[in-house]
């Protein structure tokens, strides 16, 4: 089955000023979903708020809101991976099953609260106490 909607990147950037700019380009998108959310955030609000034009936006992460939305994901994604890596890293041999469930959780609630614009606010009070 064939996507609808195209979300891949043209490029990824090499030089650190075009990285730069993604990076502050995703940062955007996630305050601008949290303020107006998915359906009415447009890549004309993204590049209006980043400083840049619309052109710019494209070969970073063009074609669409969704590619700026996937590579938000992809961002986070990574986080999540860096998490689990340094969870393996760890000697678990050494801890009780309690002690090692109870570090990967504070580790995946810190990736999931650190998260800008991709999941509501609101539903992180399931895991507050």
């Amino acid at each position: 089955m064939t996507s609808l909607r195209k979300t891949e990147a043209r490029t990824q950037p090499v030089q650190k000023r075009a990285q730069a700019r993604r990076n502050q380009i995703l940062e955007v998108t996630a305050e601008l979903l949290e303020e107006v959310g998915q359906d009415d955030l447009t890549t004309i609000l993204v590049a209006k708020r980043a400083g840049v034009s619309v052109g710019t936006l494209y070969p970073l992460l063009s074609p669409n809101k969704y590619a700026i939305m996937y590579a938000l994901a992809e961002q986070w994604v990574g986080e999540m991976d860096v998490a689990l890596q340094a969870l393996e890293a760890e000697d678990i041999e050494s801890q009780s099953i309690k002690k090692f469930v109870e570090r990967s959780i504070d580790r995946m609630l810190l990736v999931y609260t650190n998260q800008q614009g991709l999941i509501a606010p609101s539903a992180g009070h399931v895991w507050s106490a």
